[in-house]
């Protein structure tokens, strides 16, 4: 028996592939490919703005249950150490998310087209730790690195330093604990000594771990629920406290906890894409192996999504899952990473066929299979012989022939007998009775892999496969093996075995399905003992659970962790098959029994390590929680698990503790006695559910706050909710009128009627409260005393940004609003974005540029000084971006707009930061900045954060300035005239106008600028006549206040002036008249920046006013302030027209050196 069950656990542990040659090529070649594809890469040239410069690969497995995803998968693992690389490898849990959300296959040997259907996480029965599939991976990075000594620790350490910061490497370790050893310390000497047990002696670990559960376990018996609960407020929220001093708390730290929840998810998805890109540019290739991604919650998608883009070669993502519906988000995830150059392969695992099948049974039980492939032959041909003997004969003659062969053949099956031993009771040949076995294991298991092993194993417990150990080889009755009951599928076969299984042993297993896959010893055995086995005299935990659960793993059933500190699950339909044991009507109460006795007896010191699966436990029988102190302490648990979860950005697992905790809240006095948790669950829910798309939930527990809440600052931070959730929808105007009526309840009213009156008034009010103030009087405001108005600022910047957008009469009004409550209750952290607008407004309003560059300077220096750095996008935008192109030189502006950019994109203002990229596409080119083809692949650069943050206006806007320099380097594309702003990138005709008027009408009167520029250099001067008519008809109303109404102003004014030329109209002279004049306003206000093009204008108009004298001065004017500009491409338009005006004048010799020059500086721009 003992041998017997030895050689069952050896057919558990078989890791040999049979009938999978094909796919494991198409593996090994991925692999080797994405190797050749990073020693050959370079800095990708492409054209195409559709693309990401990642060039990590992604590998996809896909087959039903027991197929051998994960076998196949592993066979990379000696390739890819063999190449001194890192294979890590995560894992989903299906019972900690989806609970047996199953819809079919558990047979795993279904039919492939069988589906896993996806439910939302807010109508699972329990999510797990966030992002606990990652972690895995990344805790065996860690080991892996530490394993390879300290030289290697140290590059991998010293490039991480160079990109993160310790407070960044804060951030990131917060939301995944793992990564916490590998960005604090600084070498191996510096690591913890209990995270360096790898190298230590293994027995005296364990017996030091022994030693000490023992004594946790002493401890803890003593332990009541009152006690525990005290001892464990270390771990608890403020919630607890006296609600006074709470509040005061909260005074200080509302914004930070209450309101960055989007900021954070943007930061850790930014840090965590420069974690990858620096690990993967060591140069060592790294394959991460994510199990089950058909389990993946939406946090850890969305995590994975940017590790993607993040990673570069050599970097391979390596996902099983199971046959999903193409909705399912995993599915949806790689579908939105196909316009990236991101390789992909994918795998379809199959069932085994009846060949391959037959391969592995033989191998099970340890068959030549070849031997008998030729003894089958043989039989085959045997018997043929025989048969045509048989038919020789007739009559008696005949009789005695078959007589003769059937003797012969029953010498040969004795004789076959003495070699090789056989079945007493099948008298078929050896060779077909392995043939008829695996006929008859086809037909159970239909090929299925893991279920061919649990079915073999499940025979030889029966006893219907018997090891004949004097033969050396298994003798079986097909017959018997025919008769007997079969199970249809694996779960229920494997259940079968496990009520086999002594009782405890079947309860242990039970408790390790109910925790997840992966369950610490101590945890087992606390919970054995308080439940099943209270008088056990074993004190400790760990030796307990090992015991009990010693006949699981030796029927391979469990398996050791590598730490040899907990079990896991050899196959998610072992766990499936135990968790099956509890009756459905019994799993709640069991959950919540285990719930229970975790958070009573654990000792304080390891409750917090254990926290969600305590938070788990209580979340999947919380409806069965009836007593009013229980239903407060669970309430508190759900809280603290939403707060963990938030923080960790992992919002569709905070929404679902919230909701549990906002589910026990049953009458009035819970919100009389506990009024700040009752008002935090809701609060926090409806802003998780805002941020998950959940809205119609938000909408509903908005509601109760708003009816409930009791503190004005409760009800402002709703509102505040809401109209973020109506903004991300851009439902602008929606927004704007909530933010509003939220305003009333402080005060703030904004006129329904003469808006441009009060406008006027509040613009007046803000101008003499702010004049004559300066960053120090700024900085010595006092602090906020009223804690209501700490949300209302904070909505009111809020209204501000987005009522640029939605109803933007009032943004002025808002704006100036906006500075008078900060000036009047003190500094918030939007209040350098206020002052950065006001200056930007007063440009708009038509005041001088010196009194709105007074403001922008402000806003800036108080940015850097108090550190605010959620609004540097907005305030570079509209410093960088507006105001400054008026009194610093344009490439000065240049450098701080992509900081910002990525700013904004690390601390969730994308809306800013990807302005800001806007903004440096078009100071770029109007500086002429850089050379065309560096502008092109810069451009090139940053449109991926336009596609990866699905920001359509933006890329658009960079594809215009792409479509203009291809234009200016011959590469037009499809269109032959260059005049026309048509091509690969762009093609102004094929975009509606209508379409871009409803989205950003910036952007499309930006199109017919670039128009006008284009027809006008390529001499088109009538296609560039008619874009500045159609810009006129449109008002150009988004340029007030920018530097683009004298762009145009100036070639709206040369075209006129060579259409002049051209038809002798005294219309355009009249334009190009009021062109000159509007310039004029602008060299004077920004002479360093507009001097060339005024002077340039003014002697083209001097040329058609035949004043020649003047004429020559003013293009030389040009040229030299162009050249002292470094404006490469309008200097060189200077030259060209002056060097025309010499051939009009005969004057060739200095025609010549003219038009030479503008050749020569025309050359230089592009490239």
């Amino acid at each position: 028996i003992k041998k017997q069950r030895t050689i069952t656990m050896k057919i558990c542990d078989s890791r040999q592939l049979h009938g999978r040659t094909a796919e494991e090529s198409i593996l090994l070649n991925s692999y080797f490919a994405s190797l050749s594809l990073c020693s050959s890469s370079s800095p990708s040239t492409s054209s195409s703005l559709n693309c990401d410069s990642s060039n990590a690969s992604i590998i996809l497995i896909c087959g039903d249950s027991g197929v051998g995803k994960s076998k196949i998968a592993e066979t990379l693992k000696p390739h890819v150490i063999e190449d001194d690389g890192y294979f890590l490898r995560g894992k989903f849990d299906q019972l900690s998310y989806f609970c047996g959300d199953v819809c079919s296959d558990t047979s795993g040997g279904g039919n492939s087209e069988n589906y896993w259907s996806y439910s939302k996480l807010k109508n699972s029965n329990s999510p797990h730790v966030p992002y606990s599939g990652i972690a895995s991976a990344f805790s065996d990075y860690c080991d892996q690195l530490e394993r390879r000594g300290p030289d290697d620790w140290k590059e991998v350490t010293d490039k991480l330093r160079a990109v993160i910061k310790k407070e960044e490497g804060r951030v990131l370790y917060e939301a995944i604990p793992a990564l916490k050893k590998i960005l604090t310390c600084e070498n191996l000497d510096h690591v913890d000594d209990n995270e360096q047990d790898v190298t230590s002696n293994s027995s005296e670990r364990l017996r030091r771990k022994s030693e000490s559960s023992a004594v946790l376990h002493k401890k803890s018996r003593s332990f009541t629920l009152s006690t525990t609960l005290s001892s464990n407020s270390l771990f608890r929220n403020h919630h607890d406290q006296d609600e006074e001093k709470e509040r005061s708390d909260r005074s200080v730290n509302y914004e930070e906890d209450d309101f960055q929840s989007e900021s954070r998810s943007h930061r850790l998805n930014y840090l965590m894409k420069k974690f990858i890109h620096a690990i993967s540019t060591v140069g060592d290739p790294i394959v991460l192996l994510i199990d089950d991604m058909h389990w993946a919650d939406p946090s850890s998608l969305e995590l994975i999504r940017t590790l993607i883009l993040g990673a570069k070669n050599p970097f391979t993502f390596l996902f099983t899952y199971r046959p999903v519906q193409p909705s399912h988000p995993f599915l949806q995830m790689i579908q939105d990473l196909q316009h990236t150059h991101i390789s992909k392969t994918e795998i379809q695992l199959r069932n085994l066929r009846e060949e391959s099948v037959r391969e592995l049974v033989a191998n099970l039980l340890n068959i030549d299979s070849r031997k008998e492939r030729l003894l089958e032959r043989e039989f085959r041909n045997e018997m043929k012989e025989c048969e045509e003997v048989k038919d020789m004969g007739v009559g008696k003659e005949k009789s005695i022939i078959k007589a003769s062969c059937n003797c012969c053949m029953g010498s040969r099956r004795n004789k076959s007998k003495s070699k090789e031993g056989s079945e007493p009771e099948d008298l078929s040949h050896p060779c077909t009775s392995l043939q008829r076995l695996t006929s008859a294991v086809c037909s159970i298991t239909n090929g299925n892999p893991f279920f061919i092993r649990q079915q073999i194993i499940c025979w030889i417990d029966q006893g219907l496969l018997k090891l004949d150990v004097k033969q050396h080889r298994w003798v079986w009755d097909i017959e018997k093996i025919r008769e007997c009951t079969v199970l249809n599928d694996v779960v229920s076969m494997v259940s079968e075995k496990i009520r086999r299984l002594p009782e405890l042993t079947q309860h242990a297993l039970t408790i390790c399905a109910c925790i997840g896959s992966k369950i610490d010893l101590h945890i087992l055995g606390l919970l054995l003992r308080e439940i099943f086995l209270p008088q056990c005299d074993v004190d400790d935990n760990e030796i307990l659970a090992e015991r009990e659960i010693e006949c699981a793993i030796q029927e391979g059933l469990l398996v050791k962790s590598p730490d040899r500190t907990g079990v896991t699950f050899v196959h998610d339909s072992i766990q499936s098959a135990a968790y099956s044991l509890l009756d459905i009507d019994n799993q709640s109460s069991f959950h919540l029994q285990l719930g229970r006795l975790l958070q009573t007896k654990l000792f304080p010191c390891i409750y917090q390590q254990h926290f969600f699966t305590i938070a788990n436990q209580l979340a999947r029988g919380y409806k069965l929680i009836t007593e009013r102190e229980e239903r407060i302490d669970a309430m508190q648990i759900f809280l603290i698990a939403g707060e963990k979860s938030r923080a960790a950005s992992a919002f569709p697992e905070a929404q679902f503790f919230f909701a549990r905790g906002i589910f026990l809240i049953r009458d009035e006095v819970d919100w009389k006695d506990n009024y700040r948790m009752c008002v935090d669950c809701y609060s926090k829910a409806a802003e998780t559910a805002a941020l998950t798309g959940d809205y119609e939930k938000m909408d509903e527990w908005l509601n109760i706050v708003l009816l409930r809440s009791k503190e004005l600052d409760d009800q402002l931070r709703a509102y505040y909710i809401r109209v973020k959730a109506l903004a991300s929808q851009a439902e602008m105007e929606p927004a704007v009128d909530v933010g509003l009526e939220a305003m009333k309840l402080v005060g703030v009213k904004m006129p329904s009627r003469n808006v441009l009156m009060h406008t006027l008034f509040d613009l007046a009010k803000t101008r003499c409260l702010m004049k004559r103030k300066c960053v120090e009087d700024l900085l010595q405001l006092h602090p906020i005393e009223e804690r209501h108005m700490i949300p209302a600022l904070r909505l009111m910047n809020l209204l501000c940004t987005i009522s640029a957008s939605g109803k933007r009469t009032l943004c002025p009004l808002i704006c100036f609003k906006s500075v008078q409550l900060n000036m009047k209750y003190g500094m918030t952290e939007g209040m350098p974005a206020s002052i950065a607008l006001y200056g930007a407004l007063l440009l708009r309003f038509g005041f001088s540029i010196t009194e709105a560059a007074k403001y922008s300077e402000i806003a800036t220096t108080l940015q850097q000084r108090l550190g605010y750095k959620e609004t540097i996008a907005n305030v570079t935008m509209l410093t960088y971006g507006i105001v400054f192109p008026f009194t610093k030189p344009l490439s000065d502006c240049l450098k701080p707009l992509p900081d910002a950019c990525m700013a904004g994109l690390e601390y969730g203002d994308v809306m800013h930061g990807l302005r800001c990229l806007s903004c440096y596409a078009w100071i770029t080119y109007h500086s002429a900045g850089q050379p065309l083809p560096q502008f092109v692949n810069t451009i090139h650069r940053f449109s991926k954060y336009s596609i990866e943050y699905n920001s359509t206006s933006t890329l658009l806007a960079l594809k215009v300035f792409v479509q203009v320099c291809a234009n200016f380097m011959g590469s037009t594309g499809a269109s032959p005239n260059p005049a026309n702003l048509v091509g690969d990138h762009f093609d102004l005709d094929a975009v509606s106008s209508e379409s871009l008027c409803k989205t950003h009408m910036l952007l499309l009167e930006q199109t017919q600028l670039m128009q006008i520029i284009l027809g006008y250099f390529f001499g088109d001067y009538e296609k560039a006549w008619i874009a500045s008519e159609n810009l006129r008809a449109t008002g150009a109303t988004s340029f007030a206040g920018l530097m683009f109404p004298h762009f145009l102003a100036f070639y709206r004014g040369l075209t006129a002036l060579a259409q002049w030329d051209i038809l002798r109209s005294r219309n355009f002279m009249k334009v190009a008249k009021s062109c000159l004049n509007e310039l004029k306003i602008g060299q004077k206000n920004s002479p360093i920046n507009l001097s060339h093009s005024y002077y340039l204008l003014k002697a083209e108009y001097s040329v058609a006013k035949k004043k020649h004298g003047l004429a020559e001065r003013f293009f030389s004017l040009s040229i030299r302030h162009a050249e002292e500009g470094k404006v490469l491409h309008e200097q060189a338009l200077a030259c060209e027209r002056f060097g025309f005006y010499y051939l009009r004048r005969n004057n060739h010799e200095a025609a010549y050196e003219q038009i030479r020059a503008a050749y020569e500086l025309y050359r230089k721009w592009g490239g």
